[in-house]
């Protein structure tokens, strides 16, 4: 007999405004929403909020000032994300703002264009466009459904590989600060350790 799912819980980053249509969405669907302060994303699955990663910008202008006046702790939050299995950046958008420069922001669009392309190839990230907020929530759920799932389904391993467990060791005893720099310095320690481990992937 196939197991039964866990119910969906998703939790939002207390620096978040109040998801409403996800809040609609938990009355309807029976899911959980819990309110707390993450270390990384605005959005996860609990229990697995070191495993799953979903970033919210809901307007291009946002994302713009995050690559340039908020760069530094926008880029140390996608270091600090760098070991989670899903990494999601939803923006409400689309390709063509960037190209046409619908923003207000002083950001040209081939800077613009190439931050985003560069960041998503050096922190594994995916990104998604949508058409507005209330489809972005939906998204949201739609990704943490999807996670859980395929744990569930046994796709993922309910607990992390030894490897990612030995690297989150390995991550604590770092303790690094906010600074970028550092968070790359130590990051640039731990990929020597992650590297030994890695005949360790799949192993319990």
């Amino acid at each position: 007999m196939a197991k039964k799912p866990e119910p969906l819980s998703i939790a939002w980053d207390s620096g978040e405004e109040e998801p409403r249509v996800l809040i609609n969405m938990a009355k309807r669907k029976e899911i959980a929403l819990v309110k707390t302060a993450l270390n990384v994303g605005d959005y996860t699955v609990i229990p697995y909020a070191d495993r799953c990663c979903i970033e919210t910008k809901w307007s291009i202008a946002d994302l713009a000032g995050s690559f340039t006046a908020r760069r530094k702790q926008f880029e140390a939050m996608w270091v600090r994300a760098w070991a989670h299995e899903m990494k999601v950046l939803i923006i409400v958008g689309n390709w063509d703002d960037l190209e046409y420069e619908n923003y207000r922001a002083d950001f040209p669009k081939e800077s613009f264009q190439q931050t985003l392309l560069q960041w998503q190839i050096k922190y594994g990230f995916v990104y998604v466009f949508v058409p507005n907020k209330a489809v972005g929530l939906h998204r949201v759920y739609l990704y943490c459904k999807a996670f859980q799932r395929t744990v569930d389904r046994g796709t993922l391993e309910a607990e992390p590989p030894l490897w990612r467990r030995l690297y989150d060791t390995a991550r604590a005893t770092c303790r690094p600060d906010n600074d970028k720099d550092d968070l790359l310095g130590c990051l640039t320690q731990l990929a020597e350790v992650t590297s030994a481990l890695q005949g360790t992937r799949g192993k319990s």
